[in-house]
């Protein structure tokens, strides 16, 4: 029979940290906060799923972890996780601006990527008053590519994939505020190139006779 081992440590939980410190969005954009349990041996317990949140609802409304921008202002968004029977809690800021978004930037505009391998793209928000927020994760954003059969992309990280040879462009869309506003980048997919061969062993030994 099988058999594991299972190490038991009276490590306890000394604090609660949540992340980012600081975030910033427009209103209808959201933020992912996570909250990581800091326990005495050194280690650390993602917390984020199950630590419970509250923020300013006139600044931000909360699902689960993420924070989404209602009314400018600034409002603390805390988390209070138990750990082995201990209660612990932290906060970070958010602050909402009322710039409006004004566009989608999808990054880098031509890509190449080989039959199989994956590029990450990432896509920025512009605001009306001249800034911009990384969105690439965000909720708000969606990933498709036109033409699956030449690269695929996850939905939700802005990764593609080379499938077959031939160009596809990828996009990303969202709808922020009742606008809905997208921005695609172009992906050439190629064969893979054969950079080398390596014969093994090296050095080969055999009896007389065999090969």
């Amino acid at each position: 029979s099988g058999h594991a081992q299972l190490t038991v440590t009276d490590a306890t939980v000394t604090a609660l940290q949540v992340t980012p410190a600081r975030g910033s969005v427009s209103i209808g954009t959201s933020q992912r906060y996570e909250a990581t349990a800091l326990m005495s041996d050194g280690t650390s317990l993602p917390m984020s799923d199950s630590a419970s949140w509250v923020s300013d609802p006139l600044v931000a409304t909360l699902d689960g972890s993420h924070a989404t921008g209602t009314g400018v202002g600034t409002t603390d968004i805390s988390a209070t996780a138990v750990v082995n029977g201990v209660s612990v809690s932290n906060s970070a800021s958010l602050t909402v601006s009322g710039a409006k978004v004004t566009s989608l930037e999808v990054s880098p505009g031509i890509e190449t990527v080989s039959t199989g391998l994956s590029k990450p793209f990432t896509v920025r928000a512009w605001m009306s008053d001249g800034s911009s927020q990384e969105l690439t994760g965000n909720d708000n954003i969606s990933w498709s590519s036109d033409d699956s059969g030449v690269a695929t992309v996850d939905g939700s990280t802005g990764v593609a994939t080379g499938v077959a040879q031939g160009s596809a462009y990828i996009s990303a869309a969202g709808s922020i505020n009742g606008q809905f506003l997208s921005d695609s980048a172009s992906l050439a997919v190629g064969d893979a190139a054969v950079m080398g061969v390596i014969v093994t062993p090296d050095p080969a030994t055999v009896p007389v006779g065999l090969s």
